[in-house]
């Protein structure tokens, strides 16, 4: 099975990551998403679970073949710290748990331009293909939490059950009006 693994930090889940899913779907059997357990270029993000409730309800929208891969929580236990993982720890480790897996590993045209500060990239290399996603949509996880902080939650950049998800608990919604 050819399985394309997409981490981010989901923090929410958007319409783009949706058109990247999208584009992945063309060329594998499965998209696994990978939400980050903490980023390892310091992005303040949701809790680790809630983030990974929003890509369970995300995976939801988009069909069975879209699968929430919460492992990265796993890898810093095993680590001993709760030290941000590196994608090629991800791919290392799926590829030795599934060895039958061809892998492609998912990056954004952001993470492109970051490709040389990402770690280890040869070892990523020697387990599996990278595809660079086109960032056809133009909706950022920033937009959506901008538009949560004054309360709206923005449907257009959303999914169907991201959306009942941050209408039912909505982290950033203001606490008072001024």
């Amino acid at each position: 099975m050819k399985v394309a693994l997409f981490g981010s930090a989901f923090n929410p889940p958007s319409a783009g990551h949706a058109d990247c899913v999208a584009q992945l779907a063309q060329f594998v059997d499965e998209v696994w998403l990978i939400p980050s357990f903490r980023h390892a270029f310091d992005k303040d993000m949701s809790t680790y679970t809630l983030r990974c409730e929003w890509v369970q309800a995300f995976a939801q929208d988009l069909g069975p073949h879209v699968k929430l891969m919460a492992i990265e929580h796993e890898l810093a236990i095993a680590t001993g710290t709760p030290r941000p993982i590196y994608s090629y720890e991800v791919v290392e480790h799926i590829a030795q748990h599934h060895p039958d897996h061809q892998l492609l590993l998912a990056i954004g045209p952001d993470n492109m331009h970051a490709w040389s500060r990402f770690s280890h990239t040869e070892r990523i290399h020697a387990r599996c293909q990278v595809m660079v996603t086109q960032e056809r949509l133009q909706v950022r996880s920033t937009g959506i939490r901008q538009e949560l902080v004054r309360g709206h939650v923005p449907r257009a950049m959303l999914t169907p059950h991201v959306i009942q998800a941050l209408t039912q608990y909505n982290p950033w919604k203001p606490l008072y009006v001024a």
